[in-house]
């Protein structure tokens, strides 16, 4: 038998699944965890709860009968997970404070900041995407300003899954999905725009190394295979955000096609379309687009889409607007993700 883990650091859990390469066969396990709100307007959550989560997670593997086996055959393991979030640790690999998450609004002065910083040229054609309360950018220098000595503490930044992954391997590094969605990236030449994070006031140095996220990242180390039961050596790839994870699952990987993702954890969208340009795994320009729709954007044209909370509608809307092909998925009360019972397709004219 020959396995292999994919991670999933999600925002209320963690989740690992197991795929038996030859018989298709998958073990899935999950730990839930909440959301710290210490303030109005702040989210957080401890790096150290999604780790220690996950460790659980092994150790119901290899307790557990019917699937010891394939978590004794992992031959590669990779990662998903929740956006946008920043989480910074100190020399040591130590987490200097709570991660700041995507749903954190506390940064409105900060994105207006950068906002009289840079030109909408600039935020166009180099970051590809407006620049958000939430996004990693703004946290950090929020931070500066509101805790300098944390942030004197801070040396390197990084997303969720990222830390997951640095326990693991003991290597410090991010990947193109995550960089391009946290405020501060140039998603066309593929690395740090480090111009315009000096100009914001943050320092590059700060910012990790980014790679492809298929590239194998690193291994799974002593102290890890010590503590997990995962054998030493596993190779480890990057990884890649959970938009693009399921987007590639779904087989958005090219342009032309398009995902309505609508689910439980958007919180007050905008009131504006808003189209953001994220890196897409394996290729070399941006191919997706992350859409969020408010009830009134759609209200003339489809009022009970949103109020009967009918997805079907909402995707109808999008097709008539030219699309193309939109795959839509929705949440039921329980979490679980479904378009009348099932995941579908819907065409233009619907």
């Amino acid at each position: 038998m020959r396995t292999l883990l994919g991670i999933d650091i999600g925002t209320s859990s963690i989740k690992a699944m197991m795929l038996d390469i030859a018989s298709g066969k998958i073990y899935v396990k999950k730990r839930r965890y909440s959301v710290s709100i210490p303030a109005p307007n702040c989210a957080e959550q401890n790096p150290e709860l999604w780790w220690e989560n996950l460790v659980e997670i092994f150790q119901e593997f290899r307790s557990d009968s019917r699937c010891r086996k394939a978590f004794e055959s992992v031959v590669g393991i990779s990662f998903s997970g929740q956006m946008h979030g920043l989480v910074s640790i100190d020399e040591y690999g130590k987490p200097v404070r709570p991660a700041i998450i995507w749903l954190d609004q506390r940064s409105v002065q900060e994105v207006d900041e950068i906002l009289g910083k840079l030109s909408e040229e600039e935020i166009n054609t180099v970051l590809g995407n407006r620049i958000c309360v939430g996004f990693s950018c703004p946290s950090l220098l929020w931070i500066k300003k509101n805790e300098p000595e944390n942030y004197k503490k801070i040396w390197k930044v990084f997303q969720p899954k990222d830390y997951i992954r640095f326990k693991m391997t003991g290597e410090i590094a991010t990947e193109v999905t995550d960089a391009s969605a946290s405020g501060i990236y140039d998603v066309k030449n593929r690395r740090w725009a480090k111009e315009l994070i000096r100009r914001v006031g943050l320092s590059g140095d700060n910012f990790p190394d980014c790679y492809e996220s298929g590239e194998i990242a690193g291994y799974v180390t002593m102290k890890c295979a010590e503590l997990t039961g995962l054998k030493e050596g596993i190779p480890v790839l990057y990884g890649c955000g959970d938009q693009m994870a399921q987007s590639i699952g779904n087989g958005v990987y090219q342009e032309g096609k398009l995902i309505s993702n609508i689910g439980t954890g958007e919180g007050e969208l905008s009131r504006r379309l808003i189209v953001g340009v994220v890196c897409c795994r394996g290729q070399r320009r941006a191919v997706q687009a992350d859409c969020q729709i408010r009830q009134d954007r759609v209200k003339a044209v489809a009022d009970r889409c949103v109020v009967r909370r009918s997805y079907r509608g909402i995707a109808a809307v999008l097709n008539r607007k030219g699309v193309g092909q939109c795959t839509v998925f929705g949440n039921d009360p329980r979490g679980n993700c479904l378009v009348d019972g099932q995941s579908r397709t819907l065409r233009r004219g619907y």
